[in-house]
């Protein structure tokens, strides 16, 4: 009984923490990301056949509730904003040289890849750059991150010349939404 349940709760902390990675990039595609699906799914399965075999009464009652309660904590987290604010704080020092990058005219523009994110368009601004993130929205939108640095620019409206919505987030960086 107690390697079902280390099985199940670590299978569950593995998942979360899979999960919440997944997260770090903005947007919600990763609830379609094939290992938080299946992983969750199966990690379900798993745990309601291991609760309909030995039982809930042979079951702590802690050892029951914990696979869900993970899974619950670890998708309220993945859908607020902290996974994505700290995946930038982490990797904000490569952002940033990747930003001057493209400001500079040194990197072409396609598909990079720094720490969880994937960037995919990178456009140059006049006081800084811009790109998206890959996979990062629906269809016909995508988010992303501007890098404006240079004093003396006017924000809003570089931003709004390129995206639907900005937002600064603190210091040179905002967040950018195009449709």
């Amino acid at each position: 009984m107690w390697v079902v349940i280390a099985l199940l709760v670590g299978g569950a902390v593995t998942l979360a923490a899979v999960t919440i990675y997944k997260s770090v990039a903005p947007g919600i595609m990763w609830l379609f990301d094939p290992v938080v699906i299946f992983g969750w799914f199966g990690l379900f399965l798993a745990w309601f056949a291991a609760m309909i075999v030995a039982g809930l009464h042979r079951f702590p009652s802690w050892a029951a509730a914990a696979p869900p309660l993970i899974g619950v904590a670890a998708g309220l987290i993945a859908f607020t904003s902290l996974p994505t604010k700290a995946g930038v704080e982490m990797w904000e020092s490569e952002l940033r040289s990747h930003a001057v990058a493209v400001a500079d005219g040194k990197v072409a523009d396609g598909e990079h890849r720094i720490g969880p994110f994937t960037l995919d368009s990178a456009v140059k601004l006049p006081n800084g750059a811009a790109f998206t993130f890959d996979m990062s929205g629906w269809i016909f939108e995508s988010y992303g991150m501007a890098y404006l640095p240079r004093e003396g620019g006017d924000a809003s409206k570089e931003l709004s010349e390129k995206f639907t919505e900005f937002e600064h987030i603190g210091g040179p960086w905002y967040w950018v939404r195009s449709a």
